[in-house]
């Protein structure tokens, strides 16, 4: 039954039961038939509201659940949290095999939604699924002094169809109930943001390898942690997802261009310097610092494997004034600053 046929029904059926009975407390003699009729009304206008919240439901169900064949639908947010197409659980986030399905079938489209994920843990792990399968996971690292236990992961994300292949964009923001700005939240210097790298959906399709593939090693900008010429605030920390082991790990970046300087990894990937412009042999610098070496074309590694996250070795091109350093959650940066350091230059 329509909604609006639904309000007819229920004012007509309403009306009758007050005309009913009104008859009858007018030619009733005795209280007891008056108060067997107003127990038949209220039991008729109980029955009628019932079906009427079932029906109210299934409408707002309907209403939120997104029919991505409806170009009309492009770039509207929904409230995930009450819809079919999605489930929110304690630090899940599971996609409903129904909205997979329509992903399938698309070729170019885009899905905006807000929801909120409870939080148990000081430290918290964030599952997506994919049905009943665990996609990826997001280890939120970080400081000693910050627990998100009781807390909500208020996550504003975009699924991105082209041509066949789709992927989620993410980022959330810790907060403390629902009632929250969200808008503010996400726009405040002082809030607590997570970044995530793109997530493929439907890994094991051979189109969606290849352009997991064509962003392994890249630049940030490519994994989308990096939004084009936007300056990312310092409160947003990336989480970054190495394909090779498939464990994530956290990091923060930094506009080393606003300092004059450009970042600089150690052999090993896992720590950051910054090196302030100057005429060095790019190809051939080198600087050992308390026993730790940096050369320009070091790679960003995975802090779990080792792994290059960011492979500067293999893709020269990216190198250049301008790269935002990542540093590892947590790790100090050096500063290559002194001029006896500046030109230190070591050939291989």
């Amino acid at each position: 039954m329509e909604l609006k046929s639904l309000k007819k029904f229920i004012v007509v059926l309403v009306a009758l039961a007050f005309v009913f009975f009104a008859e009858v407390v007018a030619h009733s003699d005795t209280l007891v038939i008056a108060g067997i009729s107003a127990l038949i009304v209220i039991l008729i206008v109980f029955a009628v509201q019932k079906k009427f919240a079932t029906e109210s439901s299934k409408v707002v169900e309907d209403e939120i659940t997104v029919d991505l064949s409806d170009r009309s639908l492009v770039g509207k947010h929904y409230s995930l949290v009450k819809g079919k197409d999605f489930i929110t659980d304690v630090q899940k986030l599971i996609i409903r095999e129904e909205l997979l399905e329509s992903f399938k079938e698309e070729q170019n489209c885009s899905y905006s939604f807000y929801t909120m994920i409870p939080l148990e843990e000081k430290t918290p792990t964030i599952s997506i699924y994919e049905g009943e399968k665990c996609a990826v996971q997001y280890y939120l690292e970080n400081n000693e002094n910050e627990d998100f236990s009781d807390k909500l992961l208020c996550v504003r994300g975009k699924f991105i169809c082209r041509d066949g292949i789709t992927k989620l964009m993410s980022e959330g923001v810790v907060v403390l109930n629902r009632e929250v700005d969200i808008d503010l939240a996400f726009n405040s210097l002082d809030t607590i943001i997570y970044r995530f790298e793109y997530h493929f959906i439907n890994a094991e399709d051979e189109k969606t390898r290849e352009a997991v593939e064509r962003i392994t090693g890249k630049d940030l900008e490519a994994k989308g942690l990096k939004h084009g010429h936007h300056i990312t605030p310092a409160n947003v920390r990336c989480v970054g997802v190495c394909r090779s082991c498939g464990k994530s790990f956290v990091f923060n970046t930094f506009n080393y261009k606003m300092r004059g300087a450009e970042p600089v990894y150690s052999d090993d990937g896992l720590l950051t310097a910054m090196l302030h412009t100057a005429p060095v042999d790019k190809r051939n610098w080198r600087i050992t610092l308390n026993g730790i070496t940096y050369r320009y074309y070091n790679n960003f590694c995975c802090p779990h494997c080792g792994e290059a996250y960011i492979d500067y070795k293999q893709n020269n091109e990216l190198k250049h004034f301008g790269n935002l350093g990542c540093v590892h959650f947590g790790k100090p940066e050096a500063d290559i600053t002194a001029l006896s350091e500046l030109y230190n230059e070591h050939k291989y």
